[in-house]
């Protein structure tokens, strides 16, 4: 049985976010059961739609720790199954959809994942559209379709522009399992790109979707 209280304070003491590091201390504060409890007793289960869930902080919540974790996942499972792959990444309104998107592009790029991806909201089915033209290995797309607005997700696309199958979604979920969301997740610091990508807009030919290229190669970020 999972010791929720223990994963609250590795919790407390690995994250850095603010936001999230002060939800964790009031939960700690206020030690209410059933609060903590529904944070921590299970993992986002991950499958054939990727993630989903409540944003806000715990195991068992959408944040960038879990984002992190799925994404490292995808990573190790795109760099074992495809030569030098590539990502598609997009998100519709939904909250922290940005902050999702930065910080899978991050990961990828850090396991040498080069990522696509709209700088600006776009409707859902313009990801499965980018990962077939510009040929892909996979997409992602931070939406949680008709769920309330406390949801997010993490939808994932296989090169078909299709959601992954089932093959894909467990090799992806036994990925996680092995991931210690605070020790190993690689990661990159993006914010001069993503500045800048927010200022030219496109820096790929007009030709092809309003996507920003982000390359693992420091020569060409």
């Amino acid at each position: 049985m999972v010791d929720v209280y223990a994963l609250l304070d590795t919790w407390i003491e690995h994250v850095e976010d603010p936001e999230l590091l002060a939800e964790l201390t009031k939960l700690k504060e206020d030690g209410d059961k059933e609060a903590i409890t529904d944070a921590f007793f299970q993992d986002l289960e991950f499958g054939t739609a990727g993630l989903r869930g409540t944003i806000g902080a715990g195991t068992n919540r959408m944040n960038i720790y879990t984002v992190g974790r799925a994404t490292q996942g995808f990573a190790d499972y795109l760099n074992q199954t495809f030569d030098n792959p590539t990502v598609a990444i997009a998100r519709d309104s939904r909250n922290k959809g940005e902050l999702f998107v930065k910080t899978t592009a991050s990961i990828l790029a850090a396991n040498g994942v080069t990522s696509y991806i709209y700088p600006k909201i776009s409707p859902v089915p313009t990801l499965s559209w980018a990962t077939r033209y510009l040929k892909c290995s996979g997409g992602i797309c931070m939406t949680a379709s008709h769920n309330p607005a406390p949801y997010n997700g993490y939808k994932a696309y296989g090169p078909d522009g299709c959601q992954i199958t089932s093959e894909a979604a467990s090799a992806i979920s036994a990925a996680m399992q092995a991931t210690d969301p605070f020790a190993d997740v690689k990661t990159m610091d993006l914010t001069r790109q993503w500045l800048r990508a927010s200022s030219s807009g496109s820096m790929i030919p007009a030709s092809m979707p309003t996507t920003t290229r982000w390359s693992p190669s420091p020569s060409t970020i």
